[in-house]
């Protein structure tokens, strides 16, 4: 009988994880993967019919912290888009000093799989990236700023292009000079918002509010004192 432990599938996910990362899409094995978890293939198999859905799983568990960072903080303490941007820009910058560290598990499977638009994964990295640029833009609509659309677009840009440039370089300073770059986006300071995104506050919970070092873009240095409220560790975008 395959093995039906409740953290059997989790399990599964966190090792796929790790050999994607390692190996690529492509390939990172279901044998390797199997080994990994510590499961036979028939377990295996029993919870992913395919190495595409198992691809696709990976990715959807990916889903949710970033959406999270961005939105999911509560009354007084809600941080404007600004000053999320930039923490996220601050966990990029620590990340991508891991030497293992492989940039967004998003971007990667558009990459990979470029030449299968029909890819589950690829649906879900487009479908990722068009819900995060639609909160982006409805939270800076709430800020009271003018072409949410458009000022979202660019934030995307930036974040996805600092992914990118983190990976080549190993180099903080993209992440610092993205930082300056969301301040002339987003016209402002990175004051407080207003409210948060109507899709979080049924949520609830809440979020320990920013340090100053974090509320405010860094000069052309590196993070330093900033970087002390960093999130979580995690794929950023």
């Amino acid at each position: 009988m395959p093995n039906l432990t409740p953290d059997t599938r989790g399990r599964i996910l966190r090792a796929a994880d790790a050999v994607f990362a390692s190996d690529g899409l492509r390939a990172g094995s279901m044998d390797r993967i199997a080994a990994h978890a510590g499961v036979t293939k028939r377990t295996l198999y029993y919870h992913f019919r395919s190495k595409d859905d198992l691809i696709a799983a990976c990715l959807s568990e990916r889903g949710t912290p970033l959406a999270d960072r961005i939105c999911n903080l509560s009354g007084g303490d809600a941080l404007s888009v600004g000053d999320c941007i930039r923490r996220i820009l601050e966990e990029l910058a620590e990340a991508a000093e891991q030497p293992r560290w492989s940039g967004c598990g998003f971007l990667r499977a558009a990459f990979e799989l470029a030449e299968l638009p029909g890819h589950p994964a690829r649906a879900l990295a487009a479908r990722h990236k068009r819900s995060l640029e639609a909160r982006l833009a409805e939270q800076i609509g709430f800020e009271g700023l003018s072409d949410p659309e458009a000022r979202a677009r660019r934030l995307m840009l930036v974040l996805d292009g600092t992914v990118a440039q983190l990976l080549v370089h190993k180099d903080a300073a993209y992440a610092v000079q993205a930082g300056e770059l969301v301040r002339l986006i987003l016209g402002h300071s990175g004051a407080r918002a207003p409210r948060r995104l109507g899709a979080a506050e049924a949520d609830g919970g809440a979020e320990q509010k920013v340090s100053e070092g974090a509320a405010h873009p860094p000069g052309n240095h590196a993070y330093g004192e900033a970087r002390r409220t960093h999130l979580p560790s995690g794929d950023p975008n």
